[in-house]
């Protein structure tokens, strides 16, 4: 990943999946134990960057007073909501002085929108909802390798990232249903982080066999039909990363 810039911004409108840039920095100034001063560091230079809702974190190496902290920040989901707001999902990381990895984890932030409607960037990126989903369905229908691989198929292929799932039903090349879920629930599900889904996704290849070998990528469900399809998955890759990047490339 490249080195990180500063990032600010009242708006979601400004932010796109992908971008990574500087939170902030700050010298660790209490001498409470080493969780809290970390949690409390992160939360100190969150405070201008949109309303926290959640933060999820692990904790790598102790925090001491007197200590350089840094923390970056990753976009891995923008989401617009009603009334005036949205949604915006980090992946955090802080790292010391000597870029030690203090700790990293996720956050969600309530970010004011300045248009009624979603940004449809937003909702290419929105790995996981329906939206995208449908969106992705489009793509995949003109992929002839995904059309080929899939033609002895009948069932269902699941793509899950973080917390959000969908499901694409195929039928002999054809998507014949788009989902939530569906009713015999999927075959298989292909399954990521979002900072996993949202570096794939940007990334200068489609590498998705060489990251599952590392744990970032993997399947539940039916093993035998995820291998038996799997040439079915590296082309719906293709077309993934089509979809997050069609404004770059018109």
């Amino acid at each position: 990943m490249s080195e990180a810039t500063q990032i600010w911004s009242h708006y979601l409108e400004d932010f796109r999946v992908g971008q990574h840039g500087e939170i902030g920095s700050t010298t660790i100034s209490t001498s409470q134990p080493s969780t809290v001063a970390a949690l409390g560091t992160v939360a100190l230079l969150l405070s201008d960057h949109g309303v926290l809702n959640d933060l999820r974190w692990n904790f790598h190496a102790p925090v001491r007073r007197g200590d350089r902290a840094r923390l970056t920040a990753t976009v891995t989901r923008c989401r617009a909501g009603g009334d005036g707001w949205g949604l915006l999902h980090r992946h955090l990381v802080l790292t010391g002085q000597d870029d030690t990895m203090l700790g990293e984890g996720t956050g969600s932030f309530t970010m004011p929108t300045r248009q009624a409607t979603p940004d449809e960037r937003h909702i290419r990126t929105d790995f996981g909802s329906v939206a995208w989903a449908e969106l992705l369905c489009d793509n995949l229908e003109h992929n002839e390798d995904f059309v080929s691989a899939t033609r002895p198929m009948d069932g269902t292929i699941g793509f899950r990232c973080g917390d959000e799932e969908a499901h694409i039903r195929v039928y002999k090349g054809r998507i014949v249903e788009v989902g939530r879920s569906t009713p015999a629930g999927p075959t298989f599900t292909v399954t990521g982080s979002e900072l996993a889904w949202a570096e794939l996704a940007g990334a200068p290849r489609n590498d998705f066999i060489a990251r599952t070998m590392t744990s970032q990528f993997y399947a539940t469900g039916n093993a035998h039909e995820y291998v038996r399809f799997t040439k079915a998955v590296v082309s719906a890759w293709d077309s993934i990363r089509e979809l997050a990047h069609r404004d770059a490339v018109r």
